[in-house]
């Protein structure tokens, strides 16, 4: 028969067997436990490297999906040139027009906007002016690896035919890069000082539609053929833009807000200029002046207006007796410039009807003008048909 303290010990043993066992199911709970999360954590690492790796390998292919329309099954790879340092676009604006220029005299242009203007702006006028009808065009970004691509290319080659790139597939790559070129250009197209003279003389409100304040043209006729011409054409590609807002859903005031950052301009100019784009140029008064420092620098020959122009100074000068001669290096008010391929309208209190500069006479055909861009005849506010109204 089996006493207590039998039982007593039998008890202690049972509960010491429990005891050990529990403790050893704790413990192969605890590798459990741990190898799992040690598992996970290898698990982690290895799929961060793998995932860098893949990153890495794809980011060219990643960066070209867009929202534009004309980007399927054409996956370029682009070379990430986010360590690569302008050389020339972040170069004054006169330095970079002579440094990238389309053409080096009026001989060699089309349209004196190619001797004036840097060729980016130019070009990205001329590609864009036949996206227009594109919604989200300025509002959708062309990614970031692929701007600082084109942006390279434009900075080393200083002057690209984008009409004959093929892999340039998505206008918003180049609507960025252009919007990105005037934003970091080092000064203003449009000075402050002279955006203030226009002001202060304005009311408050935006102008009505089909009104051009005089203060506004003549501020524009006096900017260097530089500023004016580059303005000129920037606010010509906007105002066609705006002609085609029921399909681009671009109305003036999304266009200022996409543009307000990077020209800098009063809000009440920038209206004027893009909604009564053609009411506002008169023509560059500064112009011939600074065409002679020009032929000056590039050591080209004057052009023969050039040389009737001086000639007909001096002979002013020697016939003028007791008046005083013209400033030095000035050109007058009725010297003859040469005329431009586009059209210019002119506010006159006489005649509603638009004045007409001829056409330069050089080697091309007519043909070859009608294409012109960024004051294409066919794709402009410039043009208007036999039956349009102006």
């Amino acid at each position: 028969m089996r006493d207590r303290s039998q039982d007593r010990a039998d008890v202690d043993s049972s509960n010491k067997a429990k005891v050990k066992k529990d403790k050893a199911q704790d413990r192969e709970g605890h590798m459990y436990k741990n190898n799992n999360s040690s598992a996970f954590f290898d698990f982690r690492q290895s799929s961060s490297r793998a995932t860098d790796g893949i990153t890495k390998a794809s980011k060219g292919f990643l960066s070209k999906i867009t929202r534009g329309g004309s980007n399927h099954g054409k996956p370029h790879h682009v070379t990430d040139d986010g360590d690569y340092v302008v050389q020339v676009l972040n170069k004054p604006l006169i330095e970079q027009t002579r440094l990238t220029r389309i053409a080096q005299s009026y001989d060699d242009c089309k349209d004196k906007t190619e001797f004036w203007m840097p060729a980016l702006p130019w070009r990205a006028i001329d590609y864009l002016n036949g996206k227009c009808e594109e919604e989200g065009l300025y509002r959708v970004s062309g990614g970031v690896a692929n701007v600082r691509k084109w942006r390279r290319r434009f900075d080393t080659e200083l002057d690209i035919n984008l009409l004959d790139e093929s892999e340039l597939y998505d206008a918003s790559i180049i609507a960025s890069l252009f919007k990105e070129w005037i934003r970091e250009l080092p000064e203003d197209i449009f000075p402050k000082d002279a955006q203030h003279r226009i002001t202060s003389q304005l009311p408050t409100e935006i102008p009505d539609k089909g009104f051009v304040p005089e203060v506004l043209r003549r501020e524009l006729q006096h900017l260097p053929p530089f500023n004016y011409y580059l303005l000129f054409a920037i606010t010509c590609h906007l105002s066609l833009l705006l002609e085609y807002q029921h399909k681009n859903k671009m109305t003036l005031d999304n266009l200022y807000r996409c543009f307000n950052q990077s020209l800098k301009l009063d809000g009440r100019i920038f209206y004027t200029l893009v909604g009564n784009w053609r009411l506002c140029w008169a023509g560059c008064v500064t112009e011939n002046d600074y065409l002679v420092k020009e032929y000056d620098y590039l050591k080209h020959p004057y052009p023969q207006f050039i040389q009737d122009s001086l000639a007909a100074n001096e002979r002013a000068i020697s016939s003028s007796e007791g008046s005083a001669p013209p400033a030095n290096d000035t050109f007058t008010p009725e010297v003859q410039r040469p005329a431009t391929s586009h059209t210019l309208f002119s506010q006159s209190s006489e005649s509603d009807e638009p004045f007409i500069t001829p056409v330069k006479k050089n080697n091309r055909s007519s043909s070859d003008v009608t294409g012109l861009s960024p004051m294409r005849f066919n794709s402009s506010p410039l043009y208007r048909g036999p039956t349009s109204n102006p």
